[in-house]
């Protein structure tokens, strides 16, 4: 499977939506981050995991809900 690259631009763009000042260095260096991760998530998808049972919440809690007294 091929591994999805972002561009600097892509960078840039997503930079833009999160109102980040990036500059060129830290472009390229969140560039590097991002296709590192996106290369880690190709991988895990490529996981035999049909014998592999859903895990469970195991924290006893369910469902935990509190009066915030507004009316």
């Amino acid at each position: 499977m091929k591994t999805p690259q972002l561009s600097k631009d892509d960078v840039k763009h997503l930079a833009d939506l999160s109102a980040l000042e990036l500059s060129d260095a830290e472009l390229e260096t969140f560039r590097k981050q991002f296709d590192s991760t996106l290369e880690y998530v190709a991988n895990m998808s490529e996981l035999d995991t049909k014998n592999i049972e859903a895990s469970k919440h195991h924290s006893g809690q369910n469902n935990v809900f509190f009066e915030d007294g507004t009316e």
